[in-house]
């Protein structure tokens, strides 16, 4: 790793005090005098730069950064993609996160957990794109994240495309990673859509298994699944279990 100058430093931080001030006009102008100091921009230094524009929703001014950069030959990292699709998905560009994340793949960047949170964020207004950020997790070997499945539930949910929801209550059954109550919750609500009610039933008895707490809204889809499905009996009992639970509030 070469090592990193202390003039470069003070220009990184000061770009980065601007991202957090929201200056990114001030981030750009220290990017543009540290050649005039001697100093050539590097990675951190864009990136931080990148952030700068990103939290100010200038979008085109972060692709122009990551341009410039390949122009220097400024190697861009994981940290610069992953600000770049935030960026993007901050003001709906979810076509263009997709791109620059298909660029990075190119250019050999792995994919990190944040990074695919980035893109599938940026991607929510699609849901086959979010439940293929949920399979690129996948194949790069890494942990399914719970932003991202339910992401992808809420996708799907707001289409309607209740078989494509079961995809991602599947990856969750399957994962080791620990859902949370809106997981759950979206999860069975899915599974009641589709008529899959054993399905609804499977996720809220491992509710307990990933010490999550079923809401009411989490009992009332499941009990809505089984009658749906003619399993009254089945539905009586949930009814039961749930007024005996008590303490159970809703938290939706």
């Amino acid at each position: 790793k070469r090592s990193i100058d202390p003039g470069e430093m003070s220009y990184v931080a000061a770009i980065g005090a601007c991202a957090k001030g929201l200056e990114w006009l001030r981030a750009l102008q220290l990017l543009l005098d540290m050649p005039l100091s001697g100093e050539a921009p590097s990675t951190m230094a864009y990136s931080a730069a990148m952030l700068a524009c990103g939290s100010a929703k200038q979008w085109q001014l972060v692709i122009q950064l990551l341009d410039d950069m390949r122009d220097r030959r400024c190697e861009a990292d994981i940290g610069t993609y992953s600000g770049l699709a935030g960026a993007l998905g901050a003001v709906q560009q979810w076509r263009k996160a997709l791109q620059q994340f298909e660029v990075s793949q190119i250019a050999g960047v792995d994919a990190s957990q944040r990074f695919c949170e980035d893109v599938s964020r940026a991607c929510e207004a699609s849901w086959p794109q979010t439940l293929g950020m949920l399979r690129q997790m996948q194949r790069a070997g890494l942990e399914s994240s719970v932003m991202v499945m339910n992401t992808a539930l809420g996708a799907c949910g707001r289409r309607q495309h209740w078989e494509a929801s079961l995809a991602v209550v599947s990856t969750m059954l399957r994962s080791t990673t620990r859902p949370d109550a809106s997981t759950c919750t979206g999860s069975i609500s899915a599974c009641e859509r589709s008529l899959n009610w054993d399905c609804a039933l499977r996720v809220l008895r491992d509710m307990q298994r990933f010490e999550v707490e079923a809401s009411i809204v989490a009992f009332s889809s499941a009990m809505s699944g089984c009658d749906k499905a003619g399993r009254w009996e089945m539905a009586w009992s949930l009814q039961e279990v749930m007024r005996n639970a008590g303490s159970i509030a809703d938290t939706i």
